[in-house]
């Protein structure tokens, strides 16, 4: 007989049930329950259909704890999933790895987020959330992405992600990203995605890889070589890796809001790719983006490049451009590109120390556009008190104040350590573009912000002109009458200040000078066969002002007095 304690208000007692309970139909599986969604519309469903949604890889006895080996679990669980693809979820946790793991088709990789600590201190990094961690000595990549060969010739998308994972590269236990403190892993990206297109990368954390964080590749099949197209990559995060950030090739793909920091070698290498936006890239031991030739356009957008070792941009033609027209064309439109070149050297300060270095030859596809260039902190002044904290620029290195300093203290000079309280940080970004080549055309140039760059905005290697319309703005003229500071004498016998020929389709040029107490200015128009004065300083019918005649193509200039002397400056409308 079953009894049931049944209690109401007012009353309490054992009630004989009816019929009696049989154990043998008790409920043993999660199919014989039902799960009940909450919401208009929801069906009903047996626990065990529900379940099914998501693999845990915990369902195949991964620890997560730190030390227990879970790549088999991690792959077992991958693997489960079959042609059907679906989620495989991870639960807080460290999840230790000595293989590749492969991610197939329609796969999705789930984490709760991860995290690492103490990044610029040795012996203290540390990781939280959910992280994937390669074991001291495997010297592997963690994770790869490559189609199998059955697809090859019929469908080369993948359509999987990864999404809230730290992947911990563990190549060191210090805080110096360069290679020779790969000790504990000295060989190993983080992820590699081969051949494949439609993959996509959402708060992913890869850190302390060897090599790469994110390699991007093509892939060689029997039948061909294969490459990667049609990949996302958002909110992601590459930082310490021993060699790039991350290398990005193929075409048709996006990186926003990212964030590539303190790696051995580049932020990022990119060879075509697509879009590289709203992401901060900084304080890379070389480069902070590094766009080699190929015939693919890459958009550089929106993003803040600042505290790169090298060049903030290195635009670097392919070894074979002159005949396979692979060239570093780029749109490189609206990004700050600040206080790049730390660790440049004297011999190499073009390349080493430009907010874009310009190694390209001639193309008409490289865009610069409304980009701001230069130095952000002022220059140390005498006159002045500073705090804690505050940053000055002087002898073409940077300075931190390390203790209150009064006015009139002497300027910091020093090149290392800390002198009078001002804490040698770095040199500073010497050149705002630096143009490597004689015959790089651009495409378009206008409203860019240069200034600030201690030894020159623009440079060019040769007295040509590279930069070409259409465009807006202003530009200093790269001739040598113009930038010496020697002062050009004039009397009331015209002679010539400059000739067109020298600037390949003038278009527009506003030239004065500086010093001296004379009036004189000119704005010339035309070509570089048939110059015009559209308007010139209207008080040539006083003393001491010059006036300027058009003879051929010589531009000249002469008094309306005696002998005067002036340093001339000219600039194009661009």
């Amino acid at each position: 007989r079953t009894f049931v304690y049944y209690q109401d208000v007012d009353t309490a007692q054992w009630v004989e049930a009816n019929p009696p309970f049989d154990a043998t139909e008790a409920v043993t599986t999660a199919s014989q329950v039902n799960f009940v969604p909450s919401g208009t519309g929801a069906v009903t469903r047996t626990v065990d259909s529900k379940l099914e949604d998501v693999v845990n890889v915990a369902d195949f006895n991964a620890k997560g704890d730190g030390s227990t080996n879970d790549t088999a679990a991690i792959q077992a669980a991958i693997d489960s999933l079959g042609d059907n693809g679906g989620v495989v979820e991870f639960n807080v946790g460290t999840f230790l790895i000595d293989q590749t793991l492969n991610l197939k088709k329609k796969i999705h990789l789930v984490g709760k987020g991860g995290y690492f600590l103490n990044q610029f201190v040795d012996d203290q990094f540390t990781v939280g959330g959910t992280t994937i961690k390669l074991k001291d000595g495997s010297n592997t990549d963690m994770l790869k992405v490559q189609l199998d060969d059955e697809s090859v010739g019929s469908d080369y998308r993948s359509h999987c992600s990864i999404r809230n994972i730290h992947f911990f590269g563990n190549r060191s236990n210090k805080q110096n990203p360069t290679n020779i403190t790969s000790e504990l892993n000295n060989s190993g990206n983080g992820i590699v995605i081969s051949g494949v297109r439609y993959v996509t990368l959402e708060n992913v954390i890869v850190t302390k890889c060897a090599d790469d964080g994110l390699k991007l590749q093509s892939h060689t099949y029997s039948s061909g070589e294969i490459s990667t197209n049609n990949i996302d990559i958002r909110a992601c995060a590459f930082h310490s890796n021993g060699n790039n950030g991350a290398s990005l090739i193929g075409g048709d793909s996006i990186m926003d809001s990212c964030t590539i920091g303190y790696n051995a070698k580049n932020g990022l290498t990119t060879t075509g790719f697509g879009v590289i936006s709203n992401s901060l890239i900084w304080d890379n031991f070389d480069n902070g983006i590094f766009v080699q030739g190929t015939l693919e356009n890459v958009t550089i957008v929106g993003n803040k490049i600042y505290d790169n070792d090298h060049a903030g941009i290195y635009l670097n033609d392919a070894p074979d451009a002159a005949t396979s027209n692979k060239t570093a064309t780029a749109s490189i439109t609206g990004n700050k590109i600040i206080r790049n070149g730390g660790d440049s050297t004297t011999a190499n300060l073009g390349q080493e120390s430009s907010g874009i270095f310009v190694n390209t030859i001639a193309t008409n596809e490289l865009v610069i556009n409304g980009n701001e260039i230069g130095n952000t902190d002022d220059l140390w002044d005498t006159s002045k008190s500073y705090t804690t904290g505050n940053r000055v620029i002087n002898a073409g290195r940077l300075y931190e104040a390390t203790a209150s300093i009064s006015s009139g203290g002497s300027a910091p000079t020093h090149t290392s350590g800390t002198t009078n309280n001002w804490k040698d940080k770095k040199t500073v970004q010497d050149y705002g573009i630096y143009f490597n080549k004689t015959e790089t055309i651009i495409r378009g140039f206008a409203g860019n912000d240069i200034t600030r760059n201690f030894t020159k905005d623009i440079f060019e290697q040769s007295s040509t002109d590279p930069i070409q319309p259409p465009f807006t703005g202003f530009k200093l003229l790269n001739q040598a009458d113009f930038e010496s500071t020697t002062n050009l004498a004039v009397n009331t016998t015209a002679s010539s200040l400059f000739n067109v020929s020298a600037i390949p389709t003038m278009y527009i040029v506003f030239i004065t000078h500086i010093g001296g107490n004379a009036g004189g200015w000119a704005v010339i128009s035309g070509d570089d066969t048939s110059p015009r004065i559209l308007t010139q300083d209207s008080n040539s019918s006083s003393s001491s002002s010059y006036v300027f005649e058009i003879d051929g193509q010589s531009v000249d200039v002469k008094t309306n007095t005696g002998s005067l002397t002036s340093v001339w400056k000219a600039y194009r409308v661009i």
